[in-house]
Formats: structure tokens, C-alpha cells, sequence
């Protein structure tokens, strides 16, 4: 596989297994089009269901709790992003390594609530726990083939803001060497872009009709005719 890309992400050093560019991956990181209500009912009614919450660490700071999701090759990985006040960004996918860091920074000991109970919550340690491990979220592989991309994040920044969904995101950056080694996901990258997506088809190249002529003798003022002056041979 080729990876076409401005950056580069912790896959990339199992290119060095060989380069097949047959098969190539535009890796380009876009801000996708919000889900329609209407045209994608269910994959509106999935992602919708993402939680954001707060949770209260040492001198009452406030934290910020997102869940999110990563679409890579069909699979999806619920994740949860959380902010501090030094404005950095922590990322779990195991609730273990999650419930450390709470305890670490005595953060999030409040019991879990719901209001909205066919919503997720990650304001308490429950709720976390419970989005971790929910399949709920499975349908929205679908938004791979909406736009035909082997990867995807979804997360919500805010309760009162849209989703921000996010093409070809840089995994380093969200922590996700954590989960899978470079050549495992190199490859699943690469199979999933040639088998599922298709895109390593390549294109029907339409051939003019000059061109055409000329494969079959048709290419001349004499064509199949004898030139002048020059006697035909026999056969």
C-alpha cells in the first residue's frame, strides 16, 4: 500500500515491508458533513446517543469527559478523551487504565445518573465503565462507506454543539499504539482499502475512437488498401 499524506502517523514504519502502488491511501484528514435527520436517519440516531460530561478532580477543578468513537476498518472503538485544565488530552480504551488515572488524581467519585436513560453517561465511573464496553455503536461502521475511508472519528466537544466527525485522524495522537501494532494496522488499513472499499480498481480508461481505428488498421488514408506503387503480396 502507498500512503499519499502530509503527515505521519506510528503505522507508516511497517512500510518498510514493501510498497504496493496498486493500491493507494489518500490519507487526508477532512472535517466531515454533519449527519441528515432525514437521508441517514439511523446513523444520525446512533451517533447522537455520544455522552459529554464533567467531572470534578482535586480543588473542585471541573474536567472535561467526552466519549468518542474511532471507525478503523469496520471496526468500532468506543474511547473516552478527557480534559484538563492544563488543556491536555488524556485517552482511554480500557476502563482499568481509566479508573488509575481517576484515582490517581482523586477525580469522579460521584454515582452514576442518568436522565435521559437510552443516552450514555461518562459523568461517573459506572457510566464510563459502561461505554467502554457497549456494542451499541456498531451500526456506524456505516459511515465508512459513506465516504469511503477506512477511518473516522466521531466525539462531541460540547452537550449544545454538533458532532465533529473527522476523517483519516492522526492515531498517535489519540493514543491508539496502545491497542494494535504498526504492521496490524498497516495491513488491515490495506486490506480493507483494496477488498471492501475497492479502491484499488483502477479506473476504465475510455479510448477515443481515432485510437480505436488505428489498433485495427484504420489509421490512414489507405487503411487496409494497397499503397501506391507498392504491389500486394500474397498470402
Amino acid at each position: 500500500m502507498y500512503i499519499s499524506s502530509k503527515y505521519h502517523d506510528y503505522y507508516d514504519s511497517a512500510i518498510g515491508l514493501g510498497i504496493d502502488k496498486t493500491v493507494v491511501y489518500v490519507r487526508k484528514i477532512e472535517e466531515l458533513p454533519q449527519l441528515s435527520k432525514i437521508q441517514q436517519n439511523t446513523l444520525y440516531n446512533i451517533c447522537e446517543k455520544l455522552p459529554y460530561g464533567q467531572i470534578t478532580g482535586r480543588s473542585t477543578d471541573s474536567y472535561g469527559v467526552h466519549g468518542c468513537l474511532l471507525i478503523i476498518c469496520g471496526e468500532v472503538v468506543p474511547f473516552i478523551r478527557i480534559h484538563d485544565n492544563n488543556k491536555k488530552d488524556h485517552y482511554f480504551y480500557q476502563f482499568d487504565k481509566l479508573n488509575d488515572y481517576l484515582n490517581a488524581n482523586n477525580m469522579c467519585n460521584g454515582r452514576y445518573y442518568s436522565f435521559w436513560r437510552e443516552r450514555h453517561t461518562v459523568g461517573s465511573r459506572e457510566g464510563m465503565k459502561k461505554f467502554l464496553s457497549t456494542k451499541d455503536f456498531s451500526k456506524a461502521s456505516e459511515l465508512l462507506h459513506l465516504h469511503k475511508v477506512p477511518i473516522i472519528m466521531v466525539q462531541r466537544n460540547h452537550p449544545h454543539q454538533d458532532l465533529k466527525i473527522t476523517s483519516n485522524p492522526i492515531l498517535k495522537e489519540i493514543s491508539y499504539q496502545t491497542q494494535k501494532d504498526p504492521y496490524t494496522v498497516f495491513q488491515n488499513i490495506f486490506m480493507y482499502i483494496s477488498g471492501v472499499l475497492g479502491i484499488d480498481q483502477r479506473p476504465m480508461i475510455k479510448v477515443s475512437d481515432e485510437v480505436l481505428a488505428a489498433k485495427r488498421g484504420h489509421d490512414g488514408p489507405y487503411s487496409f488498401k494497397n499503397v501506391p506503387g507498392k504491389k500486394r503480396g500474397r498470402t
